[in-house]
């Protein structure tokens, strides 16, 4: 009995273990797959986490992929290849990269810290969906306030930002549930055979 007890604290810990801890950056991208072999859309969903700037608005945010593959603009954003079919930001200070599927808010205050916007699509034919995808965003202050948070490129009140967006885990609080029922059914287990 005590063996069990000892079991089911364990997958507990375990289970609540497994929940990660999130350390957000300036910018946070993610996205999710759908669809088939040679035929997936990617939904991105881009985060402005700079809090205590509230005026910096991300105007400008792309991906690098094999092609040009936009589909889906969110409200607020254009699909920016008319003017920009890709935009490599290492001469400022970025990342070697050319960024090739662009979105533009062609109106200020759609990104403002705080703010999380998806619907940006982009439809693939690869054979295989990509587990990350390289990203960049750009932002300006709708009134001149410098960016001072570090980990930028281009300049403070222009402030550029560069990483890696994956597609997000299976959610630890599904695990944690998981360690739960599993406890309360071995509570009801030896609760019915004690009354048995």
């Amino acid at each position: 009995m005590m063996k069990r007890l000892i079991f089911g604290l364990a997958a507990l810990v375990i289970s609540l273990g497994a929940v990660k801890e999130s350390n957000a950056g300036p910018i946070d991208v993610s996205y999710t797959v759908s669809g088939s072999p040679g035929s997936y859309d990617l939904n991105f969903s881009v985060a402005n986490n700079m809090l205590a700037w509230p005026t910096q608005d991300v105007y400008l945010w792309g991906v690098e992929l094999g092609g040009y593959f936009v589909t889906g603009s969110p409200a607020g954003f254009i699909d920016y290849a008319s003017s920009y079919p890709s935009y490599n930001p290492y001469i400022y200070g970025g990342p070697n990269i050319n960024y090739n599927n662009l979105w533009a808010s062609p109106i200020h205050d759609v990104l403002l810290p705080g703010t999380t916007i998806s619907g940006f699509v982009v439809h693939i034919p690869d054979a295989v969906a990509p587990s990350a995808v390289s990203w960049l965003a750009i932002s300006a202050s709708t009134d001149s306030a410098p960016y001072t948070g570090g980990g930028n490129f281009i300049s403070e009140t222009n402030p550029g930002f560069a990483g890696i967006a994956t597609v997000p885990e299976p959610s630890s609080f599904a695990l944690a549930a998981f360690g739960l029922v599993s406890l309360a059914a071995w509570g009801w287990r030896r609760r019915k055979r004690l009354h048995a």
